[in-house]
């Protein structure tokens, strides 16, 4: 960070002001929150430092303020809370939703799987991340870990599925690596190099994907087309 710096006052003009709470603090009060059993799905901390922004399962906003305002109480910070989708939807297809599309879409993903994939276990619905591989070349769909609650707790072994209905249900596989690091989890599945781009099934679903073009020198590399070991994770092919 002090090299990032120095580089920037070399061409701009640059102040740096303490934030009120550290990101270390504000980091802990979304995982307080994520497992308070108050509804809360996810969340991050404000950019400038000042609190923390709350997704919630709740049915309108005035109900996600009543969240924020119990987690304000609970944490001591300033919350910002706004709702997120359902908790539990019994079908890909959500209410409301648009998602009709058929094989290679994100309600109906196929092995191997892609990256803005429908994920669902018997608790909740998330969203699969970039397919990876680990160094011994076993292959991973990336996802968050706050995604392997079960009703209670944060735990490893949910399995997970794609499918517009319980008739073409994809098994994708159970969760690991909860908690893992910045909120990572990861599940055991064959994947791919794309990852699907366009409309979220709130909006039409999409058949349309992307190419992941980069990799990472961790733990973790994406499946991509190249992979170039200098290539910055994740990259998107137009």
């Amino acid at each position: 960070m002090q090299r990032l710096i120095s580089r920037l006052r070399a061409r701009v003009d640059l102040r740096v002001v303490q934030t009120r709470y550290s990101l270390a603090t504000l980091n802990r009060d979304v995982l307080r929150a994520i497992s308070s059993g108050s509804g809360v799905a996810g969340g991050y901390p404000l950019t400038d430092g000042s609190g923390i922004h709350l997704s919630v399962h709740a049915p309108s906003a005035r109900s996600a303020a009543s969240v924020a305002s119990a987690m304000r109480s609970r944490l001591g910070i300033p919350v910002v809370a706004t709702p997120s989708g359902p908790a539990v939807p019994q079908y890909c297809a959500v209410p409301k939703s648009h998602a009709t599309l058929g094989p290679g879409s994100r309600c109906y993903d196929l092995e191997n799987f892609w990256g803005g994939d429908v994920i669902q276990s018997p608790y909740v619905f998330c969203s699969g991340g970039f397919g990876v591989h680990n160094p011994a070349g076993g292959e991973y769909l990336m996802t968050a870990a706050h995604c392997a609650y079960n009703g209670s707790a944060y735990v490893n072994g949910i399995s997970f599925h794609n499918g517009q209905d319980p008739a073409h249900w994809q098994g994708i596989g159970a969760i690991t690596d909860v908690p893992g690091e910045h909120d990572w989890a990861a599940i055991p599945a064959g994947t791919g190099d794309q990852i699907y781009y366009g409309p979220g099934i709130y909006s039409g679903d999409t058949h349309t994907t992307r190419t992941v073009a980069g990799s990472t020198q961790r733990r973790w590399a994406t499946r991509s087309a190249s992979q170039d070991p200098s290539a910055a994770c994740c990259a998107i092919s137009p």
